[in-house]
């Protein structure tokens, strides 16, 4: 994580799985498909979100603030000016509460670790979904290929053509606005 980027993570309240979102603004998933996200943009801390049922869907917000002193830790004169150890992380606590204008703020959740319902803050949204009529009419990258389940309905298979065997951030999008799409199994 780099100083400039915001730290959010996906929660799905179904399977409470946590999942950091993919830097390079691809999808991610919980562990029981109900919940997916992605980045809209990292710098800006602005995220998207589909699930199959929206009372799952949940973005954990983390102070990168604090995330970094925690990784860094204190010096022991941090700890003798704060009064001690466990003064020091008080006082952090405190300092990355100081935030206006953000959940973290005192004013508002008061805590440098927020969770955070669709819509409760500006850079949480969800993704625009389209309905369509047709597999057919969902737009791939070149070498993917959507393929119906026979023996599961709402199932598509996605077959890729050639290496790299990972879903294309094109493909990806488009799998993610189109709510005819509930599970999907990767095929090589």
């Amino acid at each position: 994580m780099s100083d400039g980027e915001m730290m959010k993570a996906l929660l799905c309240s179904q399977c409470f799985d946590i999942r950091a979102l993919d830097p390079k603004c691809g999808t991610v998933s919980c562990r029981c498909q109900c919940v997916t996200a992605r980045w809209l943009d990292p710098l800006q801390g602005t995220v998207r979100v589909y699930a199959q049922d929206r009372s799952h869907a949940f973005i954990l917000g983390l102070h990168n603030g604090f995330l970094h002193k925690a990784v860094e830790g204190f010096s022991h004169a941090e700890q003798v000016i704060a009064g001690g150890q466990w003064e020091a992380w008080h006082k952090l606590h405190e300092d990355m509460t100081h935030a206006p204008g953000y959940l973290f703020d005192q004013s508002r959740r008061g805590c440098w670790a927020v969770l955070i319902r669709l819509g409760e803050s500006t850079d949480t949204a969800w993704e625009e979904c389209v309905d369509v009529d047709h597999w057919e009419d969902v737009p791939l990258a070149d070498e993917d290929l959507l393929v119906e389940a026979q023996d599961k309905p709402n199932t598509m298979l996605l077959i890729h053509a050639r290496a790299p065997y990972s879903v294309s951030e094109e493909t990806q999008r488009a799998l993610l606005k189109y709510r005819c799409v509930t599970h999907i199994f990767e095929c090589f």
